[in-house]
């Protein structure tokens, strides 16, 4: 966004909440400062599940980022990792859920029943943010000992794979409806696990990202109480207990709503 339409936004409102998804990884945004709010005032600024990503703030850049986060009037983290180290920089903030979990599946799936998709069959859904080996492998596995087919959702053609039927140019309330009505999910999405979950999927979900563990998926797994649903250790076809996973969710995203509540409350 640039400055001059910053500038006709923010003469507009009182508030203005920053969030979530990977807003401040800079390496992502290619340092656009815009997240951060940066020499904006006079307004309320709000930082909602805020996420940094996988990668630590650059070394060159966390003076900067640090300063532009202390002018914020509340601040709340997606991750509990980059919560404690602006802890321990001196920059308070709380543990929120993304805020895809304040919405249950009732409200999730509620308008969807005009919504079409091409699929009369029972099927495997795959959905990659990134081409996966492991993915691919663990889902062609369980068509086979499932007899489904595999349905796959992306909008590269280069990601295109042998043995699936590849859907591209799905929108996101067809997106919703492929993962409502699919009997497993196998993803390396970090909402792909975090909407499956809520939609109480057998899921399997790839952790390794660049050859890394993705410590945004594991971290969310491992509040849940959802570890087991890593690919390496998922027994094929295992149904999943969610009753854990459900009473920390709902716990959390009252605890979250209400600091969105307060933030915006506070005068």
């Amino acid at each position: 966004m640039h400055d001059r339409s910053c500038n006709d936004v923010f003469s507009n409102y009182s508030a203005f909440v920053v969030g979530s998804d990977q807003v401040w990884n800079l390496c992502l945004t290619g340092n656009d400062y815009t997240y951060f709010l940066e020499n904006r005032h006079g307004v309320k600024k709000i930082a909602y599940a805020a996420s940094f990503g996988e990668d630590d703030i650059p070394e060159a850049e966390l003076k900067r980022v640090l300063a532009d986060i202390s002018e914020f009037d509340a601040v709340s983290i997606r991750e509990k990792r980059m919560r404690d180290f602006l802890a321990e920089k001196g920059v308070e903030a709380e543990y929120v859920v993304d805020p895809v979990f304040l919405l249950s599946k009732e409200n999730w799936t509620s308008n969807l029943d005009d919504t079409y998709i091409n699929e009369s069959e029972r099927y495997i859904l795959v959905y990659c943010v990134e081409k996966s080996a492991t993915v691919f492998n663990y889902a062609k596995q369980l068509s086979r000992e499932t007899g489904l087919k595999i349905i796959y959702l992306n909008q590269n053609l280069f990601f295109k794979e042998k043995g699936m039927i590849y859907r591209r140019g799905v929108g996101p309330k067809e997106f919703l409806k492929y993962l409502e009505h699919a009997d497993y999910v196998v993803t390396n999405s970090f909402h792909g696990t975090a909407l499956s979950i809520i939609f109480e999927k057998n899921v399997a979900v790839d952790t390794v990202l660049h050859e890394k563990n993705n410590r945004r998926i594991t971290e969310l797994l491992d509040t849940l109480g959802l570890n087991p649903l890593a690919i390496q250790a998922d027994p094929k076809g295992k149904k999943i207990s969610f009753d854990y996973a459900k009473k920390i969710i709902d716990s959390m995203s009252k605890k979250s709503e209400k600091f969105l509540q307060n933030a915006l409350e506070k005068r």
